[in-house]
Order: C-alpha cells, then structure tokens, then sequence
C-alpha cells in the first residue's frame, strides 16, 4: 500500500468518525455555529503542528496563490462545511453516507471542465452507479421527517459538496508550489472568516455565538 492510497483510507475513517460526531454535537447546536466552532478548534490545533513541521506559523505568499488560497477557505470551509452540517442535521449521518458519494462524480466533472483531465469508462460507470444509489435513497422518506424537510436536507448537502469540490480545485494547481501545511493553515483560516461572515447572516447570531461560549 502506497503513502496517498494509505492516507486516502485514514481520512476516509476520520471523516467517518467525525460525521458522527458532528452529528451528535448538532443536536445542541446550530450547524451554523457548529461550523465556526469546529473551524476556530481546527485552526487552533493546526497553527502549532504547522510551525513543529516547517519551522515557522506562516511564510509569505505570492500574492495570487494568496488569495486563491483565501477564497478557497472562505468557500470550500466558511460556506459549504455549514451546508453540510445542515444537511447532516436534516438526513441523518446514514443517507448523508450515500449523498457524500455525490463528491467523486462532481470532482470527477469539474476536473474534465476546468483542468482538462479525462474520463475513463470505468469512472463514467462508477460515476452513473453513484447517482442512481443516491436517486434511490432520496427517493425513500424518513418518519421523522416530513419530505419537504428531507428535499431541502439533500439540497443543501449537493450544493455544500459542489461548493467544497470547487474550493479544492482552485487550489489544485498550487500544491507544486506551496507547501501543503500553509495550504492547510491559509485555507482554515479564511475558513473561520468565511464561518463568521455565515453566522452574521442569521436573525440568530446572537443565540449562535452565545451557544459557543457555553460549549
């Protein structure tokens, strides 16, 4: 087993893991606000492990790459991660398993549209397979929630996967150049920026902010 195929498994078990966990913590909190605070504890244990790797907390940035960088955070972090734990809210972590399988195939069409990359037959049929799992499950309605409620939930998790696929493909390019740690921290921190701009857009922020000094 190659380091990238060791990884991709170790993040698909955390990832796993954490699904639950975000689950469970949405019952005592807004998604909304459970994005700002996940991302604010990210960037907290990130900004430490960064400087024990490369030896500083942050190094300058070209000034594209930066705010590449910048909008990526505040997209793929900031805004989708919260649709995603609205979704995850609505669902459950069961059918959010199945609606997640959606990331390869909308990774998979905005790479052939926007970096040129192939579709091999196999990846167009496990791609087809993916989107008739997830019309399946949609279709199959939960008794404690009404349909409407489970249509908004699929919703936002497609538009938080499609937002989060863009902000990772923007910053593909990058990664030959800059070093995947201040990738990382850049990204969370735009993120926080992008969780709090988020926060500020419902009628209850002040309920939001004051759910996370008591967590």
């Amino acid at each position: 087993m190659t380091l990238g195929e060791f990884s991709a498994l170790a993040c698909a078990l955390c990832w796993s893991i954490a699904v639950v966990l975000f689950r469970k913590a949405g019952d005592a909190m807004h998604p909304v606000a459970l994005n700002f605070y996940k991302s604010i504890v990210g960037l907290l244990f990130i900004i430490p492990t960064v400087f024990f790797v490369e030896g500083a907390f942050f190094i300058p940035i070209e000034g594209r790459s930066f705010w590449i960088l910048m909008v990526s955070g505040f997209l793929g972090i900031g805004v989708a991660d919260a649709m995603v734990l609205k979704s995850l809210s609505l669902v459950g972590a069961t059918r959010w398993a199945i609606i997640e399988c959606l990331y390869s195939p909308i990774i998979i069409v905005l790479s052939i549209l926007f970096l040129g990359e192939s579709l091999t037959l196999w990846q167009l049929i496990g791609a087809l397979l993916v989107l008739l799992s997830v019309a399946l499950v949609t279709g199959r309605q939960a008794g404690e929630r009404s349909r409407r409620e489970l249509l908004f939930g699929y919703f936002m998790g497609v538009m938080g996967l499609l937002t989060m696929a863009i902000g990772i493909l923007v910053v593909k390019p990058l990664f030959d150049t800059v070093s995947l740690w201040w990738v990382i921290e850049l990204r969370l921190f735009s993120g926080v920026i992008g969780a709090f701009v988020t926060c500020l857009l419902f009628k209850e922020r002040k309920e939001f902010f004051r759910s996370l000094l008591h967590s």
